[in-house]
C-alpha cells in the first residue's frame, strides 16, 4: 500500500528555522516516526527541501496566505502580500511559475493525504480570526472538490514565540489572535465533515502547548535555537524539538486514518480497509511465539504507545497471562509478527478477561475481568511499563450470573471506557457508562437472540466511534453494528466464516 502525502502550507511546512544539517522540518521526522507502519509513504509537491536520503518533496511556500481576498493594511504590511502569494490561487499551479510549461496543479499530484497548516501569515498581517477561518473554510472546501478522493488533515497553526516580540507592539497584538483563530479551525472542519467531506482536524498547537505545560518542551529556547544566526530569536518558526512535536501529531492523525482496522480471530487477522468493515482486503495467519503457542488471545489494546493494538494472551487453566507486543512495521505489509512477550500477573481460573480499554483516561489501556461464579468485576489499572498499578474490585455485583460483561469501549465520548453487558438467557444488552471506577448509568441497546454472541468492539469504519461485532457460531454469519455513540447507526453484514473460529478482539 502506497500513500501519497502532500505537505501544503507556508514556511513552517517548508521548514524555516530548521538546522542546516537537517532541514526537513516536521516532514523528515514524520518519515522516521511512521517508517513502514502504514506501508510506503511517498511525499509529493513541486519543491524539495530536506536531508539527502529522505523524501524531500513538499508544497510549502514561505509567505503563503490562505487566499488572495484579504488585503493587509498599508504601512508596515504589504497590501498585496496575499494577492501575490496564497494557496488558493496556487491550486492550479503549485510552484507559482505559470510559464514553465508544466501542469503542477494539485490534481496532477494525485495526493491521498494533504497535510494543511495555513493562516500564520494572515494572522500576522492583521487579519481577524473570524475572517481567516471563513477563508480557510472556502479553501478546504475547494480542495475537497478538486481532489475528492484525498483526505484533508487541517492543523491548528503553531504558537508564536512571545519572548521574541516586544509586548504592546502591533506585532504582539496580531499574534494574540493565534489562539482565537485556532479555536475556529475545528468548527470549520466539523462543518465540512458533516457535509460528507473527508476532513480531519489535527491540533498541532495543542500538542506543543501540552508539551510546554508538562515541562518536556521549552518553546522560547527551541524557537531561539540558533542565536549565532538569529540573535533576536525566531517569532514564528519552531526549532528541531518543536518540529518533532508537529511530526508526532501528524503521525498520530495519519495512523488513525490509515492504520487498517483489524478483526482478530483466534487463528488469523482480517485487515479491513477503506473505512468499510465489509471490505476485507487481506488475511494474515499467525502462531503465537513459543512457549505461548497453546495460549488464547483474550483482548487487544495498545500497551506500548506505538499506535498498534497488542494482544493479551492467557492460559485459562493455570491463570497465567502475558502481553504479546505486535511489530507495527509488519502491519504495514499486512502480516503479523511479534517484537516481544511481556508476562503479567496471574489471575485465577474463575476469572475471565472480558475486555481492554482505558477506563480512567490516563492514556493506558486497562484490563476488565468478570468472575463468572460470583458476578464480581475487577479492573486492572495498568502502568505505562505494562505492570498492574491497582486491582479494583467493585460492585454492584451482578447476582444473576446470566449477565456478563461482553466487551469494553468508549461509547459516550468522554475518553473513559464503558462496559457492554449481555443477558445470555434473554438476549438483553446494555451499556454501563463508567466514570473510571463505577457505573454511572445503564443505557439499553437492542435485544439480540441467544444464538448470536457479542464478540468484540473496535472502530471498524474509521469514524472514531466504537463499534460492536456479533457472530452467529452456528451459521458463521458476522455483523458489525456501526455505532454513533450509544446509538446503532448501521448494521453491516461482513464476510461469513464457518467452523469453530472465534473473534477475540475486545
Amino acid at each position: 500500500m502506497t500513500i501519497r502525502i502532500m505537505a501544503l502550507g507556508d514556511s513552517i511546512t517548508q521548514a524555516a528555522n530548521e538546522t542546516p544539517s537537517d532541514p526537513g522540518g516536521y516532514r523528515n521526522d514524520l518519515q522516521r516516526i511512521l517508517g513502514s507502519k502504514l506501508g510506503t509513504l511517498e511525499f509529493v509537491g513541486p519543491f524539495e527541501d530536506g536531508p539527502s536520503g529522505s523524501d524531500r518533496s513538499h508544497a510549502g511556500i514561505p509567505g503563503n496566505f490562505i487566499d488572495g481576498s484579504y488585503r493587509p493594511p498599508a504601512g508596515d504590511y504589504d497590501p498585496n502580500g496575499a494577492v501575490n502569494n496564497n494557496i488558493f490561487d496556487r491550486l492550479s499551479d503549485l510552484d507559482g511559475i505559470s510559464n514553465n510549461g508544466s501542469n503542477l496543479s494539485i490534481e496532477s499530484y494525485q495526493p491521498d493525504a494533504i497535510l494543511l497548516m495555513i493562516g500564520t501569515n494572515d494572522i500576522g498581517n492583521k487579519d481577524t480570526p473570524a475572517n481567516a477561518a471563513n477563508r480557510l473554510k472556502n479553501l478546504v472546501n475547494t480542495i475537497t472538490e478538486r481532489v475528492p478522493d484525498a483526505r484533508i488533515f487541517v492543523a491548528s497553526i503553531v504558537p508564536f514565540n512571545r519572548a521574541g516580540v516586544d509586548q504592546g507592539t502591533d506585532q504582539a497584538r496580531n499574534y494574540q489572535n493565534v489562539d482565537p483563530y485556532n479555536t475556529r479551525i475545528p468548527v470549520v472542519v466539523n462543518e465540512l465533515a458533516q457535509q460528507g467531506k473527508q476532513v480531519t482536524f489535527v491540533d498541532v498547537s495543542g500538542a506543543i502547548k501540552a508539551a510546554e505545560a508538562n515541562g518536556t518542551y521549552n518553546l522560547a529556547a527551541d524557537y531561539n535555537h540558533k542565536p549565532a544566526i538569529d540573535p533576536n530569536g525566531d517569532v514564528l518558526h519552531p526549532g528541531p524539538a518543536g518540529y518533532a512535536i508537529v511530526a508526532q501529531t501528524w503521525a498520530t492523525a495519519l495512523e488513525k486514518a490509515y492504520q487498517p482496522s483489524t478483526l482478530v480471530w483466534n487463528d488469523s487477522v482480517w485487515f479491513l480497509e477503506n473505512a468499510n468493515p465489509a471490505s476485507r482486503t487481506a488475511i494474515a495467519n499467525f502462531s503465537l511465539p513459543s512457549p505461548y503457542a497453546n495460549w488464547a488471545i483474550r483482548g487487544t489494546g495498545d500497551f506500548n504507545g506505538d499506535g498498534v493494538e497488542d494482544w493479551v494472551i492467557r492460559e485459562q487453566a493455570t491463570g497465567r497471562n502475558a502481553i504479546a507486543l505486535l511489530n507495527p512495521d509488519a502491519l504495514g505489509n499486512r502480516t503479523i509478527s511479534f517484537s516481544s512477550v511481556n508476562p503479567l500477573e496471574a489471575q485465577s481460573a474463575d476469572w475471565s478477561l472480558r475486555g481492554v480499554g482505558d477506563l480512567d483516561d490516563d492514556g493506558q489501556d486497562d484490563l476488565v475481568w468478570n468472575n463468572t461464579s460470583t458476578g464480581q468485576f475487577s479492573v486492572w489499572y495498568m502502568n505505562a511499563n505494562r505492570t498492574k498499578r491497582q486491582d479494583l474490585r467493585f460492585g454492584p455485583n451482578i447476582r444473576d450470573a446470566k449477565w456478563q460483561v461482553e466487551t469494553v469501549g468508549d461509547f459516550t465520548g468522554d475518553d473513559k471506557a464503558d462496559l457492554v453487558l449481555r443477558n445470555l438467557a434473554t438476549g438483553q444488552n446494555v451499556i454501563w457508562e463508567m466514570n473510571g471506577v463505577a457505573p454511572v448509568r445503564s443505557i439499553p441497546l437492542d435485544n439480540v437472540s441467544r444464538e448470536w454472541e457479542l464478540t468484540g468492539s473496535g472502530d471498524y469504519n474509521a469514524d472514531q466511534q466504537t463499534d460492536l461485532v456479533w457472530r452467529n457460531g452456528s451459521t458463521g454469519q458476522n455483523v458489525v453494528w456501526a455505532m454513533n455513540g450509544t446509538a446503532i447507526a448501521q448494521r453491516i453484514t461482513i464476510e461469513s466464516r464457518s467452523g469453530p473460529a472465534v473473534i477475540v478482539q475486545n
